[in-house]
Order: structure tokens, then C-alpha cells, then sequence
């Protein structure tokens, strides 16, 4: 499980959001997809020179686990003894949600139809259908996984 504390500041909450982003950094790597594996770096490649893959611009076809599926699960804001703690349940009680709905989409997770979200960050409250609709653009973009985005270099 994630949380939308690993994305935002939220003072009392330092080390808790660290931890959640760690996870959230160690899931997305763990759940890449051939897909997410471009070779972007040491020209249009992230591989060492003389590698069989060197200076082509395609996937990689190595998983570190293949068989299994990973996905860093924002489950809502679901009335917790932590989030009593730290008043966010006072702060966001016109938002509360049903455990429940983290149950549902993890099940969601599971079927073949998620597998384009494989090592990346969702939240339960969003519209799987909606995701699904955008699956080619989310895979395309490298969106909703975490790391520094950007192009670097003279262009």
C-alpha cells in the first residue's frame, strides 16, 4: 500500500513519507514491464557497451521477476488509527472511503486487463475504466511512475 503522503509534504509526516516513497521507487522498479525498459541514456541506450542490446533503441528483454505483478496502491482516505493521529480523517471527513474499494481494485489488479500498470502508482478512488482508456498514453509517457522526468543535455 501507498499513500498520497509519499507525494506530498506533509509536516509530521517526514519519515512516514519517505518510507512510502522508497516502497513506491522499489515496487516500480520491481514491476517494470518490457514496455517501461527503453534504453534512454549512453546513446538511446542504458546498457554497457559491448552488450548485445548496445545502440539499439529497443526493449529489454530481462524482468527481474516476470511471473509477478507489482503496483504501488493509494487506497483512499480510509478512517485509520494513523490518520486519526494526524487529523486526516478530521481534516478530510467529507472524503472518507470504504476500505473496501482498495480491496476491489487490488482484485482489479490482478486480471489481465491492469497489466499496462505494472510498477505504477494508482489510487483507488480513480476510474479503472478511464485508465484503461488511456493505457497507451500512460505506457508511452512513462506516466504514473516515479523518478526525476526530464531531457537533459544541449538540444
Amino acid at each position: 500500500m501507498s499513500s498520497s503522503s509519499a507525494l506530498a509534504g506533509i509536516p509530521t509526516q517526514a519519515a512516514y513519507g519517505s518510507s512510502k516513497l522508497a516502497a513506491d521507487r522499489v515496487i516500480g522498479i520491481l514491476g517494470m514491464g518490457e514496455y517501461d525498459i527503453k534504453c534512454t541514456i549512453n546513446g538511446g541506450n542504458n546498457v554497457p557497451a559491448g552488450s548485445e542490446h548496445d545502440g539499439k533503441a529497443d526493449t529489454l528483454p530481462f524482468l527481474e521477476y516476470p511471473q509477478h505483478r507489482f503496483f504501488s496502491l493509494h487506497p483512499g482516505v480510509c478512517d485509520t488509527d494513523l490518520n486519526k493521529k494526524h487529523r486526516i480523517t478530521e481534516l478530510y471527513a467529507w472524503t472518507i472511503d470504504a476500505p473496501e474499494l482498495a480491496g476491489c481494485t487490488t482484485l482489479w489488479l490482478t486480471t489481465p486487463e491492469a497489466e499496462f500498470l505494472r510498477g505504477r502508482w494508482i489510487a483507488a478512488t480513480w476510474r479503472m475504466d478511464q485508465l484503461v482508456e488511456r493505457a497507451t498514453e500512460i505506457v508511452q509517457g512513462g506516466l504514473l511512475m516515479g523518478g526525476i522526468c526530464g531531457q537533459l543535455g544541449v538540444q
